[in-house]
């Protein structure tokens, strides 16, 4: 049975450093399968007049160059089990870290909580209009999915990592099931060849240059918390192959579905559409 997290700014001990690659590619990869990425290729898209394939392309450049980096950042937590402010306040100073990466984690872990919750509130309102001809109020949704990533911030890494085993299979079968609901669909816009195609979008260098920039950026704002996802990952290699190949596949899966709408439909919301 998962436990809560019972280590804060110490390190995890040597004995508990046990998840593989394997357990974290589960994590990153379910943490970056959200609307949000989906969002952001569609905009690619819709912003940058990329086609469909550009698109993907754009956004996993820019996650490869982010977590090129970012893999850097974690060692901290695999060689030593640190936290990622404590990590930060090793190379800044306590003054240094009081003055900016402190502050800086805290706006970085608002915008990503408030994005996501105010995402994933849009998509379940799009979802429950259909299904029930009923039309959901955002803000409360959004605040009922805050409560939830807050509560398993708290709850600390065993309960994701045993949670993340039943939420990955069903990410993946709901992203599996919108493409399969874009290909079934007998309206030609969504039509396989027109969609890859992209008629209506042309390769800009500025267009792709914009989005492999938002998405290296959108990434890096993990710089201060990276150590953390690896404090339980015994090994560099572990480490480097489990953000590396979750990251880039996720971004990938999720700039396809957001694109393939965007192209098909003009629209950003892939649960509208």
């Amino acid at each position: 049975m998962p436990a809560v997290e019972e280590y804060g700014v110490e390190p995890i001990p040597a004995e508990l450093r046990t998840a593989r690659w394997g357990t974290l590619f589960a994590i990153n990869f379910t943490f970056f399968l959200n609307p949000v990425m989906c969002v952001l290729g569609a905009f690619a898209v819709l912003g940058g007049g990329l086609p469909l394939w550009w698109a993907v392309v754009a956004t996993v450049v820019g996650q490869a160059l982010a977590f090129g980096l970012l893999v850097v950042i974690a060692q901290p937590g695999v060689d030593d089990g640190l936290p990622g402010q404590v990590a930060m306040r090793a190379h800044f100073g306590l003054l240094g870290a009081r003055a900016l990466t402190s502050p800086y984690r805290v706006i970085a872990a608002v915008y990503w909580f408030a994005t996501q919750a105010l995402t994933a509130a849009f998509g379940v309102q799009a979802l429950v209009q259909v299904l029930a001809d009923t039309r959901l109020p955002v803000v409360p949704v959004a605040l009922g999915f805050a409560v939830v990533q807050a509560g398993l911030a708290v709850l600390g890494f065993d309960v994701m990592r045993w949670l993340f085993r039943v939420v990955l299979p069903l990410s993946l079968g709901a992203a599996g099931l919108l493409i399969a609901l874009y290909l079934a669909t007998d309206d030609p816009r969504y039509g396989v060849s027109r969609v890859f195609e992209s008629p209506e979008q042309r390769f800009t260098w500025t267009g792709f240059a914009t989005y492999v920039t938002i998405i290296a950026v959108a990434s890096l704002t993990f710089v201060t918390n990276m150590a953390d996802f690896c404090r339980y990952t015994p090994t560099r290699t572990d480490m480097r192959i489990g953000l590396v190949a979750s990251s880039l596949t996720a971004v990938a899966l999720t700039t396809f579905i957001g694109a393939y709408v965007a192209v098909a439909a003009g629209e950003s919301n892939p649960f509208v559409a």
